[in-house]
């Protein structure tokens, strides 16, 4: 697939970056951080460039702009990091009654030797059980009262509009923090049961409905599809980088995270059997399988999936801000916008929903069929003219 051209090294999220003109009227870009309290300014060396996005071409107040979308962009990255470390903290201290510090860093080093993921993973096992101690605060809840009151903790996953299998994995660690403190306290525990029948389907219709400020979890609607059309428009008006992320959203159907993995050559690799190519993808999103089971593989029949090759190898593409994504996409498009609409460009080229639902790297084709296939679009399959009838 070829060799990827070497990714220069570019400042981390410190500090912030700034266009200085030269007296020729060119305008060049710069990297400025504190060190001991002083200032640091450094030019940017020309091969970063294409790697922050900046384009050669454009003009001091374009440059200017840019720089100005960039820093509001890593300003929220530091934003983000902070308030990861906060919630690190507050395992720990969200309530003594029902959670009892003691116990929280007892429990917290059992995930941590327990856990057999990244440390990513950890992370987001601690943000699953901040959310769990929230709810047992809302509903003023203890360990031995659980079982008793599941029917008040599916309904609070239906207000909070959260999807199935997001309650699956809280109700694991529920039961698991449960456990872990009655035996601490000698006293007997019984688990919550796992979801299903009609509870199952209230929860996933809840979570189907959900729209950003009507939940605690600030969940953005689903997107509006980028299809062949629109993505071809695009094609003058973003950098060339952008523009191959999106062509490989659109005729790949990744999850925006696969698309960014894709840097990484470990997380693909491609299969020819005669005139048929195939590529493997690794899917991180899916921690909760073995590793040889986050696979998934996508035929490459269309001349445009071919290209999508070219592009992995070069790895030239690269997605933007989303304050910049609903300046350039179509209205109600986002990075999902090309998965969206893969399943409907798929059918048009005649191929098999259950297949389409598993190069998406779906685990139900209900999923695929539920929340990406368009139902406005009119899909028909033309009869024979031996199959037609006369009605008289």
């Amino acid at each position: 697939m070829g060799s990827k051209k070497k990714t220069p090294d570019i400042p981390k999220v410190e500090g912030s970056y700034f266009i200085r003109v030269k007296p020729s009227g060119n305008w060049f870009a710069y990297h400025q951080t504190y060190v001991d309290g002083k200032k640091v300014q450094k030019a940017l060396p020309a091969e970063s460039y294409e790697v922050l996005g900046f384009q050669r071409h454009w003009s001091v107040i374009q440059a200017k702009a840019f720089v100005q979308e960039l820093n509001k962009e890593r300003s929220s990255e530091k934003q983000t990091i902070r308030k990861a470390a906060q919630k690190a903290n507050e395992i720990l201290t969200i309530d003594e009654d029902f959670f009892p510090e003691q116990l929280c860093v007892l429990f917290k080093k059992k995930l941590e030797d327990e856990n057999q993921g990244s440390e990513l993973h950890l992370k987001k096992i601690y943000s699953h059980f901040l959310f769990v101690q929230r709810m047992c605060l809302k509903l003023r809840l203890k360990p031995e009262e659980y079982r008793d009151s599941q029917k008040r903790i599916y309904n609070y996953f239906a207000n909070e509009k959260i999807s199935v299998s997001y309650a699956k994995r809280l109700i694991s660690l529920l039961n698991l923090w449960g456990a872990f403190h009655s035996k601490f306290k000698n006293k007997f525990f019984e688990p919550v049961q796992t979801i299903k029948g009609r509870i199952r389907e209230k929860i996933a219709d809840a979570q189907a409905t959900k729209h950003g400020v009507e939940t605690k979890l600030g969940v953005k609607e689903e997107s509006a599809p980028l299809t062949e059309l629109a993505l071809k428009k695009l094609k003058d008006e973003v950098s060339e980088e952008l523009y191959n992320w999106l062509f490989l959203s659109v005729y790949l159907g990744l999850r925006p995270s696969e698309i960014d993995s894709l840097k990484k050559e470990a997380n693909y690799k491609l299969q020819v059997e005669g005139e048929k190519k195939v590529l493997w993808v690794y899917q991180p999103k899916l921690q909760s399988l073995p590793k040889e089971r986050r696979w998934k593989l996508i035929p490459l029949f269309l001349p445009q999936q071919l290209m999508c090759l070219d592009i992995i190898a070069s790895g030239a593409f690269k997605k933007c801000s989303y304050k910049f994504a609903r300046s350039v996409l179509p209205k109600g498009v986002t990075f999902y916008g090309g998965r969206k609409n893969f399943i409907d460009m798929m059918l048009s080229y005649d191929q098999k929903l259950e297949d389409i639902s598993n190069w998406l790297g779906h685990t139900s084709i209900d999923t695929s069929w539920k929340h990406y296939r368009n139902k406005r679009a009119v899909h028909f399959v033309p009869l024979s003219t031996k199959s037609l009838r006369i009605v008289k």
